[in-house]
């Protein structure tokens, strides 16, 4: 009474988990909260091998914030451009046509005219502006600068660390299996001493929890070693709807 006392106590655990995942996926799917979900696929991945520095890499390239940082960057080096340019000459040459009525002898009709000109100026004093706005931003360079060095051992470790729990979860999975094999020996063997009489039904019972344990524990190691992919691909920058 015990044990079956505990394993709904996990049972009910674990539909629990299973409905706040379902609502988690609703509410991220913009679906409604009283429609039924019809789920369906499986928790196998490409046994394929991967490289860390092309992982890395890849998401220096891919992943939004260093995207982001890097248009910051360039558009803080066009401005500092920009500010030394300010104290040189500047030469505008405009033109403008048109119609316009008002001229003798015949004041209503529209008569074409046009003016042009030439706009020279040379700056002589800005009050240090210039010198201050290329100051304002090498500062603003530099403190990109520090921020970009930071975020990229920050997506390298990422990365690292969600593809050392991929290959962890890989060799869990491995044990994992084996286990199961082992507890289904275990349960064949107590069903022959069972029928033999050398062991009780309580005996036999044990051994067919521990199979079922174990094919749970199997479960579960798939689930996170799925979770521990999309990861992976988040942390490189994959766009997961694809």
């Amino acid at each position: 009474q015990v044990r079956v006392a505990d394993a709904e106590n996990q049972k009910i655990d674990i539909e629990n988990q299973l409905r706040h995942a379902e609502i988690n996926l609703k509410s991220l799917l913009n679906i409604p909260a009283d429609r039924q979900l019809k789920l369906f696929g499986n928790f196998n991945i490409n046994d394929t091998s991967f490289n860390l520095q092309s992982l890395q890499e890849q998401a220096l390239l891919n992943r939004a914030e260093m995207k982001i940082a890097k248009d910051i960057e360039r558009s803080t080096q066009i401005s500092k451009e920009v500010a030394s340019l300010d104290d040189r000459p500047a030469l505008r040459v405009f033109a403008n046509y048109g119609f316009k009525n008002g001229y003798q002898p015949n004041i209503d009709v529209l008569r074409g005219n046009w003016t042009a000109g030439i706009n020279v100026s040379v700056p002589i004093f800005d009050g240090n502006l210039r010198d201050a706005k290329i100051e304002e931003a090498d500062a603003n360079l530099k403190s990109n600068s520090a921020y970009i060095s930071g975020l990229e051992r920050n997506i390298k470790t990422d990365v690292e660390q969600d593809l050392q729990n991929l290959e962890s979860g890989k060799l869990k999975l491995s044990t994992s299996s084996l286990q199961v094999e082992q507890a289904y020996q275990a349960v064949a063997r107590a069903q022959i001493q069972y029928r033999e009489g050398v062991i009780t039904n309580l005996d036999l019972i044990d051994a067919e929890t521990s199979l079922a344990q174990a094919k749970l524990i199997y479960l579960q190691v798939q689930y996170k070693n799925i979770l521990n992919y999309y990861n992976l691909r988040k942390s490189i920058g994959d766009v997961l709807g694809k």
